[in-house]
């Protein structure tokens, strides 16, 4: 490279290129995490009626409004045609730039070999500290013919293209939206990949992203559809299966969720025949065993989880990997975006891992899991009440008690650790304390018809009748319930408990229909007893 040319590289400079509609709650955070480390902003708003070109002004961006075309790829395209720097930097208003990472950028653009980068993205989800990770290219070198194809889900058309994989860590925040904007995401976005289906019914890329934006939404059926016709049309072309290897994961995902543990392990292990170190399909694999309790098998398909999961993170190392060549003209991404959605699992892994060996006496090997589920959580409270259950449905009461209060240690309001341990204290004896417990789970979810009927048992065993007719009345109240009699002794307090027992059959709620039918029965045997004691000393 002659000197003029490597000093070009010295000082190449960075366009960042963004599309935007209505992005005033994000925009701010992606635009503060990396305007100190381009050279200019380049915004395409297609139809804001927010804050959205306010705010991008105020960051000193050059903004372009281009009306909406219902094409993801030509918005794209148009804020590629306005960058005059020497690299392109594409980001969402969603994405968020780590500031440790940032000043890699910089090092990043004198490659002299490289054209087209990928950094490792995050995926946050809405109340969920688990994350995705995958590699995605973000970075590319300009006035190289780079453009984007596809309405929806646009892809980089590259020819030529070396990729290089960066270690810089951008975190993608689309999912961590209020359920209204999902529901707007999911509706734009299914809307147009249904408008892709209509003109182009033989590819299988819109049915794939279909049935990955239904299991976003929990709709597994649908997700099992779409994923099944991506799988089918993608085998019809001949398409490099790899490439589809989601589809697969989300048949597998949607199939566990619905509890049918057999059909998910069927794609799991479809999955893992096509990458035999693909580690959603072992975690799959894994949970799948676990449920259908096949333990033996559970263990080696989480043996093979944490070898993946270590050769995945290793793979993530301090250094940048080395280039990739690309040289026809093609859709750039896969395999290198392949996508981790399980890689914040490990800490579950291990828990089944521990209660597996524990319910096989393997109490040295249990402890030790367990010990790294805890040390490895990204959600205590998961993991505690996972574990406090465990112990509980075992008979080990006095770990199971403790498990429960270190739960509500962090977080008192959690209703099933409330319950469980009134159950505890119940067995032990401690009246009182079951009667709180219950009583503040009720407060916080107060249908819990169940718990409010057990309630009533203690208060009647306790001999607390003014209790039990505001507890009676309670229960009337949120069924919907009148009391149309006055309570003048336990035969009617029975009664009443009859009628909240036929109720409660009427609502197929047969378990607490049985508990309220007891109930009326203990009270018409005590006012039977109290009759037969008056009469004797009579």
């Amino acid at each position: 490279m002659n000197p003029e040319t490597e000093n070009s590289e010295i000082n190449s400079t960075i366009s960042l290129c963004m599309i935007v509609k209505n992005e005033e709650e994000n925009l701010p955070r992606c635009l503060y995490s990396i305007k100190d480390y381009v050279d200019e902003i380049i915004i395409v708003d297609t139809g804001s009626t927010d804050r959205t070109v306010e705010i991008a002004n105020d960051f000193g961006a050059k903004v372009f409004i281009h009306p909406w075309e219902g094409n993801f790829s030509k918005a794209r395209n148009y804020s590629l045609k306005y960058a005059t720097c020497d690299w392109i930097l594409i980001l969402d208003a969603d994405h968020e730039l780590e500031k440790a990472d940032a000043h890699k950028l910089s090092e990043t653009i004198k490659d002299k070999e490289a054209n087209y980068v990928f950094f490792r993205v995050y995926d946050t989800y809405k109340e969920s500290k688990n994350l995705a990770v995958y590699d995605f290219g973000l970075l590319f070198r300009n006035h190289i013919g780079f453009h984007y194809s596809g309405i929806v889900h646009n892809a980089l058309i590259t020819t030529d293209a070396i990729i290089k994989k960066s270690n810089i860590r951008i975190y993608h925040h689309g999912y961590n939206l209020s359920e209204e904007k999902m529901d707007e995401k999911f509706e734009r976005t299914s809307t147009l990949l249904k408008k892709q289906i209509e003109t182009d019914s033989h590819n299988p890329v819109p049915h794939m992203y279909l049935g990955i934006s239904h299991m976003d939404r929990r709709m597994y059926e649908s997700a099992i559809k779409h994923s099944k016709r991506a799988i089918s049309l993608s085998e019809d072309n001949g398409s490099n299966k790899i490439d589809f290897l989601v589809s697969y994961y989300i048949v597998s995902a949607a199939y566990f969720e619905l509890n049918e543990f057999k059909e998910s392990e069927i794609y799991a292990l479809k999955s893992v025949e096509m990458d035999n170190s693909y580690l959603d399909g072992y975690c799959l694999l894994a949970f799948a065993y676990y449920n259908l309790k096949e333990y033996d098998k559970f263990i080696e398909a989480s043996e093979k989880y944490l070898t993946a999961w270590s050769d995945i993170t290793n793979s993530y190392s301090p250094e940048p990997l080395p280039h990739h060549n690309r040289n026809d003209e093609t859709e750039t991404g896969s395999p290198l975006s392949v996508v981790y959605h399980t890689i914040g699992h490990k800490w579950k892994i291990h828990l089944l891992r521990g209660v597996s060996y524990l319910s096989n006496n393997q109490n040295e090997s249990g402890n030790s899991e367990i010990d790294k589920a805890i040390s490895e959580s990204t959600d205590m409270e998961d993991t505690l009440m996972l574990l406090g259950n465990f112990y509980f449905e075992n008979n080990n009461i006095d770990k199971a008690e403790d498990t429960y209060r270190k739960l509500l240690d962090i977080n008192k309001n959690e209703v099933n650790a409330l319950f469980n341990l009134g159950h505890i204290r119940f067995k032990k004896g401690d009246m009182n304390e079951t009667l709180s417990l219950w009583q503040k789970s009720v407060e916080l979810e107060p249908t819990l018809i169940d718990i409010r009927l057990l309630i009533c048992k203690i208060n009647i065993t306790l001999g607390n009748f003014e209790d039990v007719v505001l507890d009676c009345d309670q229960l009337l109240q949120v069924l919907n319930m009148p009391r149309a009699t006055t309570i003048e002794s336990l035969n009617d307090l029975g009664n009443i408990f009859n009628l909240i027992s036929n109720n409660l059959k009427e609502e197929n709620d047969v378990q607490s229909a049985e508990t309220a039918y007891r109930i009326c029965d203990d009270l018409k045997r005590l006012e039977a007893t109290d009759t037969l004691c008056a009469s004797t000393k009579t």
